[in-house]
């Protein structure tokens, strides 16, 4: 018994000494660096052992990886090898140093993407030009400025196409990328170098109409600007155009499938203009996204500010917080420092959790850290693996849609875009220089001086400098921006009333837009008539009202209905200090009479730490008509709406609106390090017609729903939705059906989010699909939107304000209420009809002589649909005015290969079955066919073209086109 307590002892004694001697676990223990490798110019990679503490691999470990830099010379660049495509990462990172000269260091995977053929889920610019992206998307973006630094925004970004001066509704659909599955739409897709090779809609089911375009004065697709173009070739019954491959991306293809309802806007020759409009809908996002050097899809935040996100939150994206994986990650430091981050598999051990992601990210420094694609997605890649090679520091197989580059700024110069900057800069000054008060050349030519720099502009920086300078001048800028500011209106800032006025001057305003030689009154008419609409000006019913208030402190206590806000310093008269506001922090406004409330703000000094003032953690409102009971209805708790750490700001709360006489504003600090003051310079309320409220909206037609959005679906474009490219199968979808009795739109049935593609769609039916998962953090409104259609019954009636069914299209402010049979008003049954507007135009000279063409065909510069045999003076029979035929053979008539010179265009005849371009078809045409079927002659250019009796241009030339021309010659057959 004493030799066991002895040996107790000794134990005892020995745990004691090892925990005083014990070496605390330290962060460093869980995450080990195994290498640190220079990648050049001060840029560091490092390579880690990382110890997952969290979910099914916590105490084992995985690689790690990242890359760290102070954005300067070396800036970050979303990137595609082929927009709309897959490729492995490495294949992107050899493709931008091989084809577009970019210096580049590292890479690393992107955002979400179809595993089936790499449609991208939402978007990227690339050094500034929109280069993937589909019309109606709505999404949270990662923006990388010039700089290289870093913002985050939600966007949402309205595109307008106009062909020959005419606008398509809702005309743009996709910018390179296409359907994924099923059908294409009617809409035109856009194509340029950025999709690689040759068009995308080589994809398409069907050929179509193919305009051949080429940007002019060096602009492009920029957000907040409008790309100018020139048709230089119609293709029709084609698709699948080639380009060259080179940096600018000087040309595109529009194209537009056969027996699409918007293919007769593509019924244009040559010349024609083409301008595509793009801007940003969201107000607070419209500056950042403008200068946009690139962007990419947010997928989810894993540190913000400081706080781990993962801790409060079960998941990030559509993963859970605790998910054992490949992670890839993007981290910035305080001071401006960026990671390029990502995580391995190996040893059997699947990965680490996000969690493990967003605490080792937080230990290194990094106060705000974004997810990317994860799983067998995620890779870093760069210039040196520290076998003096360029390779994968994180492997993988996988190929991807899109990535992060880390590139040389200087590398992304275009030298072409740089001269054209330059040269407009220079002619942009000396206009000034006798037309000083031009405010709109004046603004656009310090852009682009700006920009310009020292002359080392990138691409994108170029592109957006001349684009703002090109649209100066155009006797529809006023009415574009007009329109544009329209386009970022929301309809819950307006009442239905004013909603109304609103889309008639907005329909009124594109019908102008869309009126070739407008005269400058009627546009003037339309820009002013559509800013009225939307002009909200606000009546502060709050100046002069009493209130009282808590005790005030320190000597503040200065009037805060006087309407002077802010001021700088604490002054006593102007600041209003409020001493411990947890418990009290109350303000209650007397208006004297109930009023209709449509918004309230007030200006605060959100924290102070120098002198003393708390941070402000909430702001709630509440309402009363007798000042005893108080009903709340709003409160702001976000810290960047409160304008944390940013000193003076005035916290705007549309949102607060109803009847009320008293309104009580309650400032909280709760949480705050410093507790003493809350300092407030102004209250405020504004009167206004009250606003629409329990409303649902739709984000596009027909379009492929992801998150966030909502569409309608109409049976010219899907019948099953088990078969057509819709994904419905994540959406709460009500059917509707016309009601020919009440001339409106009847809900039949719904559908929930299931997982399954399921339903059909009858003629006379629609469907309204709300996708069932909200983008990141709700900014759009999402979720409240799926929760209304929810709400609505089988029975119900659906009033479209704003939103036409029968035009596919909808307006800013545009929304839906769902009601019963007896409320339903058929003068919201979403049908527009046919609408004409009185539009004056330009008087144009009735002497000065017009081009006219009768008889024959032409398609480009080329003319055909005439017959054999027909001499120089019939063929000029053709024409109005003068016309020169030049290459016309001894036979005397007009064949294949002869050029026609009319109003200064020449063009090229091609004769049906004419092979030797002497106007006959003989003998001597058919032998000519049977040579270059067997590949003992030859047929190029035109004289090929003219072999094609009844193949298709796109396919070789056979033997029934040899048949058709010798059937022909003996009076068989036709050439039709």
């Amino acid at each position: 018994m004493k030799l066991r307590k002895s040996f107790m002892s000794l134990f005892l004694v020995i745990a004691l000494l090892a925990a005083l001697f014990a070496v605390p676990v330290s962060a460093d223990d869980n995450r080990k660096v195994t290498n640190t490798i220079d990648l050049g110019d001060g840029i560091i990679a490092t390579t880690y052992r990382i110890t997952g503490t969290a979910g099914s691999t916590a105490g084992k470990t995985v690689p790690a990886a990242s890359v760290e830099f102070k954005p300067g010379e070396y800036i970050p660049l979303v990137f595609a090898n082929n927009a709309g495509w897959r490729s492995l990462l490495s294949t992107h990172y050899n493709k931008a140093n091989e084809r577009f000269g970019y210096e580049v260091v590292a890479a690393m995977n992107g955002s979400f993407f179809s595993m089936a053929n790499g449609y991208l889920n939402s978007m990227f610019i690339s050094n500034g030009r929109v280069s993937c992206a589909h019309a109606g998307l709505s999404d949270n973006l990662v923006v990388f400025m010039p700089d290289g630094t870093i913002e985050t925004v939600k966007s949402c970004l309205s595109y307008r196409l106009m062909i020959d001066g005419v606008e398509v509704p809702a005309g743009l659909g996709q910018i390179n990328k296409y359907n994924d599955s099923g059908k294409w739409n009617d809409k035109f897709y856009y194509f340029d170098v950025s999709c690689g090779t040759k068009s995308d809609s080589a994809q398409c089911d069907v050929n179509g109409t193919e305009l051949i375009c080429k940007k002019l004065a060096g602009t492009d697709l920029v957000v907040g600007g409008t790309m100018l173009a020139e048709v230089v070739e119609v293709k029709k019954d084609s698709k699948g155009n080639k380009f060259a491959l080179d940096n600018s991306g000087e040309y595109f293809a529009l194209f537009v499938k056969n027996g699409s309802s918007l293919q007769k806007y593509a019924d244009i020759e040559a010349g024609a203009s083409i301008e595509i409009a793009i801007s940003e809908t969201v107000e607070e996002s419209r500056e950042i996204m403008e200068k946009a050097s690139s962007a990419i899809a947010n997928i989810g935040w894993l540190v913000k500010d400081g706080v781990d996100q993962t801790q409060g939150d079960k998941t990030i994206g559509t993963h859970s917080v605790t998910l054992c994986t490949r992670w890839t990650a993007l981290g910035i430091k305080e001071d401006g420092t960026v990671a390029m981050f990502a995580t391995d598999n190996a040893d059997g051990v699947s990965g680490i959790s996000m969690r493990d992601v967003a605490k080792n990210m937080l230990e290194l420094g990094y106060t705000n850290v974004i997810r990317f694609d994860g799983g067998g997605s995620s890779a870093l890649y760069v210039n040196n693996n520290g076998k003096g090679e360029a390779g994968f520091l994180v492997s993988s197989s996988r190929s991807v849609s899109d990535c992060v580059l880390l590139v040389k700024k200087s590398s992304l110069e275009n030298e072409a875009e740089t001269a054209r900057l330059k040269e407009a800069i220079d002619a942009a000054a000396e206009t000034l220089k006798n037309d000083s008060a031009n405010e709109q050349l004046k603004s656009a030519y310090e852009y682009a001086v700006k920009a310009y720099g020292e002359g080392r502009p990138t691409y994108g920086e170029a592109a957006q400098a001349l684009t703002r300078l090109a649209q100066v001048g155009s006797s529809t800028i006023e009415l574009d921006k007009a329109i544009n500011a329209a386009d970022r209106i929301t309809y819950t800032d307006y009442s239905a009333a004013q909603l109304a006025k609103i889309y008639a001057a907005y329909n009124f305003a594109k019908a102008v837009r869309s009126t070739k030689n407008a005269t400058s009154e009627v546009v003037m008419k339309a820009a002013e008539e559509l800013n009225a609409a939307i002009s909200l000006v606000k009546n502060n019913v709050a100046l002069g009202k009493s209130y009282t208030d808590d005790v005030k402190q320190g000597g503040y206590s200065g009037n805060l209905t006087d309407g002077v806000v802010e001021g700088g310093e604490y002054d006593g008269k102007i600041w209003n200090g409020v001493n411990n506001p947890a418990e009290k922090g109350f303000v209650t406004l007397d208006l004297g009479e109930i009023m209709n409330i449509n918004g309230v703000s007030t200006s605060i000094n959100n924290h102070d730490s120098t002198s003393a003032i708390a941070a402000i953690s909430k702001i709630t409102i509440e309402f009363s008509t007798d000042g005893k009971t108080f009903k709340k209805v709003a409160e702001v708790n976000d810290k960047d709406r409160l304008g944390y750490d940013k000193g003076h700001v005035t916290v705007s709360i549309p949102e607060a609106k109803g009847q009320a006489r008293y309104i009580r504003y309650h400032y909280s600090n709760e949480g705050s390090v410093n507790t003493r003051f809350i300092m407030v310079s102004e209250i405020a309320a504004y009167e206004g017609e009250l606003t629409v409220e329990k409303a649902g909206f739709v984000t596009n037609f027909n379009t492929k729903i992801l998150s966030g959005m909502a569409s309608v679906f109409t049976p010219d474009f899907v019948t099953d939705f088990a078969e057509g490219d819709c994904n419905i199968r994540w959406t709460h979808t009500a059917f509707l059906e016309w009601d020919a009795a009440k001339q409106g739109y009847k809900i039949i049935s719904f559908k929930s989010p299931n997982g399954k593609d399921e339903g059909t769609l009858k003629e006379g039916q629609i469907a309204i699909a709300v996708h069932n998962s909200e983008i990141a953090g709700d900014t759009d409104g999402s979720a409240a939107n799926r929760a209304y259609l929810m709400a609505a019954k089988v029975g119900d009636y659906v009033e479209f304000h704003g939103i036409y069914i029968d035009k596919q299209i909808t307006v800013p402010g545009s929304f839906y209420k769902i009601v019963s049979a007896n409320e339903f008003d058929k003068n919201y049954n979403g049908v527009m009809g046919n609408v004409s507007y009185d539009i004056p135009t330009t008087d144009e000279d009735p002497d000065e002589p017009k081009p006219e063409i009768t008889g024959l065909t032409v398609n480009g510069d080329i003319i055909t649909g005439l017959a054999p045999k027909v001499t120089v003076e019939e063929f000029k029979a053709h024409f109005k005015g003068d016309v020169t035929v030049d290459g016309v053979k001894k036979s005397g008539f007009v064949g294949t290969g002869c050029t026609v010179t009319y109003f200064g265009k020449t063009y090229t005849v091609v004769l049906k079955g004419d092979t030797t371009g002497d106007g006959k078809i003989d003998t001597s045409d058919y032998i000519a066919i049977r040579k270059y079927i067997l590949k003992i002659g030859t047929l190029d250019g035109v004289f090929e073209q003219a072999a094609h009796i009844k193949t298709a241009s796109d396919k070789a030339v056979g033997v029934m086109d040899y048949v058709a021309v010798r059937k022909f010659i003996l009076g068989l057959g036709t050439l039709d």
